[in-house]
């Protein structure tokens, strides 16, 4: 079964059943249209109703090709926090469909956070304050600033009280040689 297949409902793909049968890909310029055209230049046999249907399923893409949305704080505490101390919470907003572009916001309570980025993040901080130390110096973060941090970077975050972002990460497109140094990497 394709991957395509494996995103689909039985229900979907009852419905998309019925076009399969159609050659070649739809002549409009739409979205669905353009991902029908690619997946069959790359050998795969799809459909504008399976297509579409694809297309559907993924986080907040608008077929206009522009993605708006309001941060919204009451939405953002409705998701269930991450586990573990202190208490996170996190929610996709847009990805490309590749997914290496991905947006949402992140909220955190107080308390003291290690990441390592395998990304590059934009932020935008909304709410509250962060302490980001990065190479020993300390980066104070509050309402209304933006940092922009790049893949590979270690950094920790002490949050004093609360603090809220939009975030937007791209992900790099590794070779081979970088992908296999990061797995040999990651086991010392």
């Amino acid at each position: 079964m394709s991957e395509l297949s494996i995103m689909l409902r039985s229900s979907d793909q009852a419905a998309a059943g019925a076009d399969r049968a159609a050659i070649g890909p739809p002549s409009d310029g739409s979205l669905t249209a353009r991902l029908a055209r690619k997946l069959i230049l790359r050998g795969m046999r799809v459909s504008p109703a399976l297509a579409g249907a694809v297309l559907d399923r993924l986080p907040g893409l608008d077929r206009e090709a522009i993605q708006v949305f309001t941060p919204n704080p009451a939405e953002l505490r409705s998701v269930p926090p991450q586990p573990g101390t202190p208490e996170v919470r996190s929610i996709v907003r847009f990805a490309s469909i590749d997914y290496r572009l991905v947006s949402g916001e992140w909220e955190s309570e107080a308390g003291h956070h290690v990441f390592k980025f395998e990304y590059d993040e934009w932020i935008h901080i909304l709410e509250g304050e962060a302490h980001v130390t990065v190479r020993g110096r300390t980066h104070v973060l509050r309402a209304g600033d933006v940092a922009m941090f790049r893949a590979g970077l270690s950094m920790i975050w002490d949050i004093p009280r609360y603090v809220r972002k939009v975030w937007v990460q791209h992900y790099p497109r590794r070779s081979f040689l970088e992908r296999g140094a990061m797995k040999l990497a990651s086991l010392w």
